[in-house]
C-alpha cells in the first residue's frame, strides 16, 4: 500500500507523526520513505491450482484498506485544551455569574446561564419559567436535588469533565437524565457498568431501567445472569424486584435459558 502526502507545508523528508495501520486486529507501523508512507502484511489468499482444480494457500503481499492521518493532531488537542481551560476559568469565577441555585440549606451554587443553558434544556426552560429575582439576582430554587451532584453537572456543562470525586455515579446518572444531559448519563451508566458488584447489582438494575439506560439494562442483566443463584435469592431482589418492578422479573423469569443458568 503507498499513500503519498500532498500537503506542501509539510517537510516530507522530516515526518513529525508516527503511523499505524491495522488490519484484523494486527498491527503495523508505518515506514516513510522517499515522501510515502507503506505498509504490508503478509496474508492469506486461495490461489486455485490449474493442474488439480484444487485450492491451495499461498501468501501474497500487500492489503487494501483506508488510514486516515491526522497531522495537526497535537495543536488541535493543544486548542482543545485551552478552551477547556478558558471554560474552566469561568466555572470558577463566581463574579460574573447571573444565576444562583438555591438548594435551600444554606448552600448556592452560582452559573452562566448561557452556557448552562446550551446544555441542558431542561435547565434553559427553568431560565425561563422559574426564575426568581432577589435583590437584582436570578434564583432558581432547587429541589430534590443535592448541590454536591448539582456541582458534578455543572462541571460537566462547562468543561465536560465528569468528576465523581464527591458524587455517587448513580445519584450522578439520574440527575443527568432528570435535566436531559444525555452525555453525562451516558458516561456515568459507563462508570456503573465497571463497578457491578452483587450488592449493586438490582438498584443499578431498576435505576437502567428506570431511566432508560440501555447499556446499562444490559451489562446489569449479564452481570445478574452470571450470579442468578446468589443475587436472585436477597431480599433486595425479592422485594425491590419482584414485588416492584414485576416487569422485570417477568423479564427474566420468561427468558430463564438465557438468564438463570
Amino acid at each position: 500500500m503507498e499513500m503519498v502526502a500532498t500537503d506542501k507545508k509539510l517537510n516530507l523528508n522530516k515526518p513529525l507523526v508516527s503511523v499505524v495501520a491495522i488490519k484484523d486486529g494486527v498491527e503495523k507501523k508505518m515506514k516513510f520513505r522517499e515522501g510515502k508512507w507503506t505498509v504490508s502484511w503478509e496474508t492469506l489468499l486461495p490461489a486455485k491450482c490449474e493442474r488439480c482444480d484444487d485450492w491451495p494457500i499461498r501468501t501474497c503481499q500487500g492489503v487494501l484498506f483506508d488510514v486516515v492521518i491526522d497531522f495537526n493532531h497535537h495543536s488541535q488537542q493543544s486548542t482543545k485544551s485551552r478552551s477547556t481551560q478558558h471554560l474552566l476559568n469561568l466555572f470558577n469565577n463566581q463574579e460574573s455569574a447571573d444565576v444562583t441555585f438555591d438548594f435551600g440549606n444554606g448552600t448556592l451554587l452560582k452559573g452562566h446561564s448561557l452556557v448552562i443553558a446550551s446544555g441542558s434544556p431542561v435547565l434553559a426552560a427553568m431560565f425561563k419559567h422559574n426564575l426568581k429575582e432577589n435583590a437584582g439576582k436570578k434564583v432558581v430554587e432547587m429541589a430534590g436535588i443535592e448541590s454536591d451532584v448539582f456541582a458534578v453537572l455543572l462541571r460537566f456543562l462547562y468543561t465536560g469533565e465528569v468528576d465523581l470525586e464527591n458524587a455517587d455515579a448513580a445519584e450522578v446518572m439520574v440527575a443527568a437524565d432528570k435535566y436531559a444531559i444525555d452525555p453525562l448519563k451516558e458516561e456515568c451508566a459507563s462508570r456503573m457498568t465497571q463497578n457491578l458488584t452483587v450488592e449493586n447489582a438490582t438498584s443499578y438494575l431498576v435505576l437502567a431501567h428506570l431511566h432508560n439506560a440501555a447499556a446499562l439494562q444490559e451489562a446489569t442483566s449479564e452481570f445478574i445472569a452470571r450470579n442468578a443463584t446468589f443475587i436472585c435469592s436477597k431480599e433486595d431482589w425479592m422485594m425491590g424486584v419482584i414485588k416492584n418492578y414485576p416487569e422485570l422479573a417477568f423479564f427474566y423469569l420468561s427468558a430463564p435459558g438465557k438468564f438463570l443458568n
